[in-house]
C-alpha cells in the first residue's frame, strides 16, 4: 500500500508543472467519497489539466473534499 501512494505521489507531483500555465484561474469542487479518477476528471474538465496515473493505483481511493474558489495547484494538494 505505501509503494501504491508513493507512486501516486510521484504522479501527482510531476503534474503540478502544469499549473504554471492556470495559476490565476479558479475552480470549484466539491465530493464526497467520490473515487479519485473521477476527481481529477473533473478538475482536468475545469481547468484543462491532464492527468497521467495508473488506473490500477487510484481505483481504490475515494476522496472527500469541498474547495471554493481555489487554485487547481491547491485541489490537487488537497485531495
Amino acid at each position: 500500500m505505501l509503494a501504491k501512494w508513493t507512486i501516486l505521489s510521484i504522479v501527482i507531483l510531476f503534474s503540478l508543472n502544469a499549473f504554471a500555465q492556470t495559476q490565476d484561474e479558479r475552480i470549484n469542487l466539491e465530493c464526497n467519497k467520490q473515487p479519485l479518477r473521477s476527481v481529477l476528471d473533473e478538475i482536468k474538465s475545469k481547468s484543462g489539466i491532464n492527468f497521467i496515473y495508473n488506473d490500477d493505483l487510484v481505483k481504490d481511493i475515494s476522496i472527500t473534499c469541498k474547495i471554493e474558489n481555489g487554485k487547481p495547484e491547491s485541489a490537487v494538494k488537497k485531495i
